[in-house]
């Protein structure tokens, strides 16, 4: 197999050289779709951690409680413009204040025309795989509004990030294993709440239509019966779930029983832990794996 290529760390860092013009704000939907998602969730993740609310709109609709003032950040990737054109039009006629990521298309054309607020996603990247540079990006824009929790934490987390990557790449057998494990299953991916970006990462790695990700604890009575049950899917089926530390005792300890239920029936979760205090640093961990399972699965083991 090609040396792994995981520049995820370093696409943040370059996200958050991005600067806004300073303004209040209350609040702030994103929007997204398909793979920009899952920078949109991130953010939804890290405003967990901030004074800053954020929503994440990722089916095309806009929210009903959007008025004139709030700040929209429109997610744009190659592909998607008649969707964010549309997104685009609904928050003008809203009169929200709009701030864009993307790459230079259709979209970066009517902003500059409308004078919003705009990042271009770097060429080298192709707007393809940019959740990092957005991720940082975004992390600038909350700073500008006067919440600069998410670009610390993410300042303090990069180091370490950097370091399990560097390790990851100097024995990537972990990452191996896991590919081989899970290639050609039906996967679901679960993380735990604050951090639901790195099992929507962990999703795309996987084949379209055969994997999917959820949440702890949501993560419920009716799934572990699903699971349980000996279905069509069962020899197919692999459970990744994402250990990021909480925190919450309570929160853990609901987990580990549901871990112990599904074993008990038969159906033993591939539990993937990450240790670092910081869930800002475990999550990106998290997703540096999931992009290195992924290589590996891509390139056929």
């Amino acid at each position: 197999m090609s040396q792994l290529n995981i520049d995820l760390p370093e696409q943040v860092s370059a996200g958050m050289d991005a600067s806004f013009p300073d303004s209040d704000s209350k609040g702030v939907c994103v929007f997204a779709s398909g793979a920009a998602s899952i920078s949109a969730q991130f953010a939804v993740d890290a405003s967990f951690r901030s004074e800053l609310r954020v929503v994440g709109a990722m089916d095309g609709r806009v929210p009903g409680w959007l008025t004139e003032g709030t700040d929209a950040v429109l997610i744009h990737r190659p592909g998607q413009d008649r969707m964010s054109e549309d997104v685009y039009d609904a928050l003008k006629d809203r009169g929200c204040r709009i701030h864009c990521i993307a790459p230079e298309s259709s979209i970066t054309d009517i902003c500059r025309c409308n004078g919003d607020r705009l990042v271009l996603t770097p060429d080298r990247l192709g707007g393809c795989d940019s959740a990092g540079f957005e991720i940082g990006s975004l992390s600038r824009l909350f700073e500008s509004m006067g919440c600069p929790s998410m670009r610390e934490s993410l300042e303090a987390a990069l180091p370490r990030v950097m370091e399990y990557r560097d390790l990851l790449l100097s024995d990537p057998s972990p990452a191996e294993e896991l590919a081989r494990r899970l290639s050609g299953k039906v996967v679901a991916v679960y993380s735990v709440a604050g951090a639901s970006a790195a099992a929507m990462r962990w999703r795309n790695s996987f084949e379209e239509g055969r994997s999917f990700y959820g949440e702890m604890t949501e993560f419920d009575h009716n799934e572990i019966v699903g699971w349980a049950d000996p279905n069509v899917h069962a020899r197919e089926l692999e459970l990744v779930v994402l250990r990021i530390g909480t925190g919450a005792p309570q929160l853990e300890y609901t987990i580990d029983s549901m871990l112990a239920v599904l074993e008990e029936y038969g159906r033993r979760a591939t539990v993937v832990r990450f240790d670092d205090p910081d869930m800002t640093a475990s999550e990106l961990e998290s997703m540096v794996l999931g992009d290195a399972v992924y290589a590996f699965i891509r390139e056929g083991l």
